[in-house]
């Protein structure tokens, strides 16, 4: 642990403390953050100049231009197990997706890329595929 000054050129350490143990430092660490203290760590100076800019600029942002968790979405593991990963992977992105739809859905258009990009009209064409489980794939990818 050591004590950082500033000096005519920059930043030099004033007292250096080497009888300091890490794993202390960390349990200082946990303690305080249960009491609501958090500490960053930061490599330099200018990594730490960095890190006050993007913290203040995201404290001084309004509750509506805050958008970093509105398009994240939970991971759904499938139910069912089939031999083709990618049917698994697009029962996930959508709550109660059939086995079935998504089994045509893969097969028809090849890939999950091939099905988000897809067109509405020829997804509706998919047997099994109505507007109801189109929304909710579409709720699901976060497409609009």
């Amino acid at each position: 642990m050591a004590i950082h000054k500033v000096g005519g050129r920059g930043y030099f350490r004033a007292m250096i403390y080497p009888q300091t143990r890490y794993d202390w430092v960390q349990a200082v660490k946990v303690r305080l953050s249960e009491l609501g203290v958090e500490l960053i760590d930061s490599p330099n100076f200018q990594c730490t100049m960095v890190i006050v800019k993007a913290i203040y600029s995201q404290h001084t942002k309004t509750e509506t231009e805050h958008t970093l968790f509105k398009r994240t979405r939970a991971v759904v593991m499938p139910t069912k197990l089939t031999s083709d990963p990618a049917v698994g992977r697009l029962m996930g992105l959508a709550k109660r997706f059939p086995e079935k739809v998504a089994i045509r859905l893969i097969h028809q258009f090849g890939s999950i890329w091939g099905v988000i990009h897809a067109d509405d009209s020829e997804l509706l064409q998919v047997e099994g595929m109505g507007k109801g489980l189109l929304a909710k794939l579409k709720e699901g990818v976060g497409k609009e």
